[in-house]
């Protein structure tokens, strides 16, 4: 497939031979076009290592996710301890030591999964395939650090938000991003305080938030938190 290619390009893109391999663009396709070649794709090294290049900035992320939820289990961190908030209900329906035993857990699968896979080189079928990449390998890899991530993600998600509530008890009047208020308010539909709602009783309050972000594209919660620039230009992040 080569995005971007015109007929206009070169006179033998708009011969009648070559044109039948033409794609318009759609909004199905975000406006892009292009032609689709005969190409036995014997060097596919660009595509594989971009989708292994993938899987392990993920993991960085991945790694940002795990230190937040485990720096939540400390009241260095927190100053209070949610028990402080809620007496006899330590992290109420969300136990924060069950994100620590998960984010460590996620974290080593992620971990085993981002080592390359080595190439092989075999070329079968009388030598003719030039080189063997393993994309198929790298792929699968590619997708199950995706599912981990948004379990991660999931974890992420139901400390952030009870931790949110807890603030919101300290101080009534605090105020917050207008993102995480977005994203906070929308999974307390789905997921109340307590923890009890239609949701919660047909399956696990992890599941409820991993179904979440895979609903929701993060793009629908992000606005932008500055104000107006003063006199000097500066812009005031809200809190």
């Amino acid at each position: 497939m080569r995005v971007g290619a015109s007929p206009a390009d070169s006179w033998e893109l708009s011969t009648p031979q070559l044109s039948q391999f033409y794609v318009k663009g759609s909004p199905r396709n975000h406006g892009q076009h292009g032609f689709i070649f005969s190409n036995a794709n014997w060097d596919p090294y660009p595509m594989a290592n971009e989708i292994e290049a993938f899987s392990i900035a993920l993991a960085n992320m991945d790694s940002a996710i795990a230190q937040r939820l485990l720096r939540f289990t400390n009241t260095f961190f927190t100053v209070s301890a949610p028990s402080d908030e809620s007496p006899g209900e330590p992290g109420r329906f969300h136990l924060t030591q069950g994100s620590e035993i998960d984010a460590v857990a996620l974290m080593q699968e992620v971990q085993g999964l981002i080592n390359p896979v080595p190439p092989e080189g075999n070329a079968l079928i009388q030598n003719v395939e030039d080189m063997q990449t393993q994309t198929r390998l790298k792929v699968a890899r590619a997708r199950t650090v995706v599912d981990d991530t948004i379990e991660l993600l999931a974890e992420d998600l139901l400390t952030g938000t009870y931790w949110l509530d807890l603030r919101k008890a300290q101080n009534p009047s605090r105020g917050f991003g207008a993102s995480p208020t977005a994203v906070w308010n929308a999974f307390r539909t789905a997921l109340p305080f307590n923890g009890v709602g239609p949701a919660s009783a047909a399956q696990p309050i992890h599941d409820i938030a991993a179904t979440f972000i895979r609903g929701n594209a993060a793009a629908n919660f992000y606005k932008d938190n500055s104000r107006e620039p003063d006199a000097a230009g500066r812009r005031h992040i809200t809190e």
